[in-house]
């Protein structure tokens, strides 16, 4: 009765669904009420898995409602293609049934569910058409003795449903709740399962006579695969007394997601009509060899540790997208699901739930931008920190909440007493609020004489006392603990990422790219002890001093694996089309073209330490040479404008990163630049020759922009520093203006500075950027989007300079991008470029799981 018009607003730039009842309709008292009952109800739900209503109006005799616009087709056009696989099945019913759930809490029952009223999108399943909700149904009348047509209709009159998924109660004229609906999705479940509906007639009439007195064939007679627990999930639905059936859509849901969890055996007898992808056969089969190995070893010990066996798995997180090198880990406590960050179609971040013993993973609306998510002891909620908030999601999906300021949240933990101590901000101390929300205030004291950021803290096991990484000048950089009854700062040990405390006397932290574990005892406050390695090639950040590992209370880990990827020097042209090759595959952090383009820098690393040391490459010949040899931390590379010296970061032993120069041609004499307790990599090096412009760490927390005299005989001075990061500069060709990027904004954007200055700056991307690179002759720069496409702009030189929109020339596959360093540059021309490519299609979106670890610790 309405009709549904694809629009755009123009106040929040995004595209929209626009559902509007014509004049002709609007006049009718009751086709008006139900239009206005739709709005009513939808306004108070919110869920993933129902369609969103943003606004409501009358204008010119039409009403309209502005609803979510769901890409995808209806639950009834695939049905027509077929009965579904199993694992669709499961997955579309759990969320119809989360769906129901949220409804019937608040007293909304949805009465004409149906296939045609369910939307299959890359999200997951919505629920829609919400305009017979609460109608009460008092006769039968109207219900004509008609043959069937082929899409079942919603009938008009006294009677409000679509006949085929009508519950008894509804055709005998009784009042109907939300086990009404229950029956519906059983019918539902029946058709996705067989490909029939449970009850057909040749008329009307027939279809009644069935809904009421018969029940139908059973699933297993069509289907034979279909495991029995599904089976009595349909058959309890579609039970004629109401009392007899399911009593809640939550019941429905965890009974689906339970046999989801142990459907391995069906799927193998029964696999899908179409083959599957090798990607596909790649995920399931390293997930269901490392649950199957789970599965066994617990059997034999407990997974505490106890001479239980140590079972390691990876299970591949398939995606249509690179994975960011972090995606913030969570692992749940009760270790049955896993929270991360990753892009989706429409946004460049969001929060992703799967559970460890199923293979779908979905993402949560309302948590776009989201970064460090965390658990509730219960594991019902994720905290996580999005637009300058701490906020918080039921892990099935469902409102978000709003808790705490937090403009630069880096980290938090939930005690079992609800109290979340997190870190709001990058520099000052950390902050403690009520799960419940309010305003926070600090958890530990911080001397005046002690600026330095605190970040990633972690309760132990009794609630108070809490661990988290801390660095300043006046103390060391390390792990520290507090109790919410004392919080006086106590040093732990050193450590350059976070750590987290496991029972019974344990910390597990990274050094290096490397888990370890160390012996701990909270009450002295003391390791002791080796370092054992538990786990090779977690993913790292330096800068954010954050290793991509999570616990839960069994000790279970889950971390991401570092996405070190063999990749390609690649020339391609402005259409994205290859044009050749520099030197072999191999394992490159960063990369840098000379600048007569007849050479290239490159740090060429060990995968598994993601340690490297600077190798340069001529074009045109296969003879790269080595230029340093201490196979330590390396990131950062500039080229002096003659060619004859470069720059680079280097750690020269376990310290933070300095800057040093050499000669190319003699690879032994080097120089230091920048030396201190900071963290320093080299940008560029001034086109005169005289200035090395690096970004610095300051005080553990921002990145800045300083400048150095390429001599090393004077200290640096800060070029760029505030409240934000600014970081990887880029000289213009005359050296009169530096682009660099800077999250000022709240983001990272590409921004244009005159060098030395004074002046102010000039933003160059509109919608994100990283990586600004320019033109030899100075009229483009190019930077990379979040999507990672290659932009540029044009620039136009007056008084000062201008910028055109920026426009998307081609996407490259790079490879290892981290905000720090480079991965691809421009030749002189701009018509070229030299990408860091992956070879073939290898992305690492790996999660690793370690269980029953501990044991493998004694006698270590």
């Amino acid at each position: 009765m309405g009709e549904v018009y694809r629009a755009r607003d123009t106040r929040l730039d995004r595209t929209v669904a626009i559902k509007i009842l014509p004049s002709h309709l609007s006049a009718t008292p009751e086709v008006r009420e139900r239009f206005d009952r739709e709005a009513r109800t939808i306004s108070r739900v919110t869920h993933p898995n129902i369609c969103t209503l943003f606004d409501v109006g009358h204008q010119d005799g039409i009403s309209f409602l502005v609803m979510e616009l769901i890409e995808g087709e209806t639950l009834a056009d695939r049905l027509a293609r077929g009965p579904l696989p199993l694992r669709d099945v499961l997955r579309i019913g759990a969320e119809i049934a989360a769906a129901l759930e949220r409804a019937h809490r608040e007293g909304i029952v949805h009465r004409d569910l149906k296939p045609g009223n369910v939307m299959l999108a890359r999200s997951g399943a919505k629920v829609v058409d919400f305009g017979l909700s609460k109608q009460d149904v008092s006769s039968i009348a109207g219900v004509s003795n008609g043959a069937t047509v082929h899409k079942p209709i919603t009938e008009e009159g006294t009677v409000l449903g679509t006949l085929h998924y009508m519950a008894p109660e509804q055709l005998e004229g009784k009042p109907a709740d939300a086990r009404t609906d229950l029956f519906a999705l059983g019918v539902i479940l029946y058709e996705m399962t067989t490909g029939r509906r449970p009850f057909n007639a040749t008329s009307r009439t027939g279809i009644i006579a069935l809904i009421l007195e018969h029940d139908p064939e059973p699933v297993s007679a069509l289907q034979p695969m279909t495991p029995p627990a599904l089976e009595q999930v349909v058959r309890t639905s579609l039970e004629k007394d109401p009392e007899q059936r399911w009593q809640t859509a939550h019941d429905v849901r965890l009974q689906l997601q339970a046999i989801s969890s142990g459907e391995t055996a069906s799927r193998r007898a029964h696999p899908a009509k179409r083959p599957a992808t090798l990607r596909e056969w790649i995920a399931w089969g390293a997930a269901l060899a490392g649950l199957a190995a789970a599965m066994f070893f617990a059997a034999r010990g407990e997974r505490n540790g106890g001479g239980a066996f140590p079972v390691r798995l990876s299970i591949i997180i398939p995606s249509e997208h690179v994975l960011p090198e972090l995606i913030h880990t969570a692992l749940s406590p009760d270790a049955r699901r896993v929270a991360y960050i990753a892009p989706t179609a429409s946004a460049d971040s969001m929060l992703w739930v799967r559970p460890l013993g199923g293979f779908e993973a979905r993402p949560l609306a309302g948590t776009e931008d989201a970064s460090f998510p965390f658990w509730s002891p219960d594991s019902r909620f994720i905290a996580f920190f999005a637009e300058g908030k701490l906020k918080k999601i039921p892990a099935e999906g469902g409102a978000v909440q709003r808790l705490a300021d937090a403009p630069a949240g880096r980290g938090g933990t939930w005690s079992r007493d609800d109290v979340i101590v997190f870190a709001p901000t990058l520099r000052g101390p950390l902050h403690r609020v009520a799960a419940t929300g309010g305003k926070s205030s600090p958890a530990i004291e911080v001397p005046d004489v002690w600026p330095g950021t605190r970040r990633w803290p972690s309760f132990l096991p009794d609630g108070k006392r809490f661990l988290y990484f801390a660095v300043g000048i006046e103390r060391p950089r390390g792990i520290y603990m507090a109790s919410l009854d004392d919080p006086e700062e106590r040093h732990v040990t050193d450590s350059l990422t976070q750590a987290v405390f496991v029972e019974p006397g344990h910390l597990v932290t990274a050094r290096e790219g490397v888990l370890v574990a160390q012996a701990f005892d909270p009450d002295a406050r003391q390791v002791s002890g080796p370092l054992v390695a538990i786990g090779e090639s977690v993913a790292t950040s330096i800068g954010f001093n954050f290793a991509d590992f999570s616990l839960a209370r069994d000790g279970t880990i889950a971390f991401k694996e570092s996405d070190i990827a063999t990749s390609q020097l690649t020339w391609f042209d402005r259409r994205g089309a290859m044009l050749g090759t520099v030197g072999k595959p191999g394992v490159f952090l960063a990369m840098r073209l000379s600048p007569k383009n007849d050479r290239v820098l490159v740090i060429r690393a060990d995968p598994g330490t993601r340690t490297g040391d600077v190798w340069v490459e001529e074009i045109g010949r296969d003879a790269p040479q080595r230029l340093t040899f201490r196979d330590r931390q390396t990131r950062g590379l500039a080229w002096s404008p003659d060619q004859q010296h470069i720059a680079y970061g280097q750690s020269p032993g376990n310290t933070p990163l300095d800057v040093f120069r050499k000669p190319v041609g003699d690879p032994s004499q080097e120089q230091p630049v920048i030396t201190n307790p900071s963290l320093e990599m080299p940008n560029d090096w001034s086109p005169d020759g005289k200035y090395i412009l690096a970004q610095q760490i300051r005080d553990g927390t921002l990145w800045d922009l300083v400048i150095a005299p390429a001599d090393g005989k004077e200290p640096e001075k800060t070029w760029i520093g505030g409240p934000f990061n600014e970081m990887t500069g880029r000289f213009s060709p005359d050296g009169e203006w530096v682009a660099y990027v800077s999250n000022e904004s709240g983001r990272n954007e590409v921004y244009v500075r005159p060098f030395p200055g004074p002046g102010t700056a000039t933003r160059v991307s509109h919608d994100g950027g990283v990586m600004p690179v320019w033109r030899r002759d100075g009229r483009e720069l190019f930077f990379l989007s979040p999507r990672l496409e290659l932009m540029a702009s044009a620039v136009t030189r007056g008084a000062t300079l201008s910028f055109a929109a920026p426009a998307v020339l081609f996407r490259p596959a790079v490879t290892n991008l981290f905000i720090e360093v480079d991965v691809f540059d421009a030749a002189a021309d701009g018509e070229r470029f030299l990408v860091n490519a992956r070879v073939g299609n290898q992305v690492v979106n790996r999660l690793n799981i370690l269980m029953n670890w501990r044991g493998e610790l004694e006698g270590r």
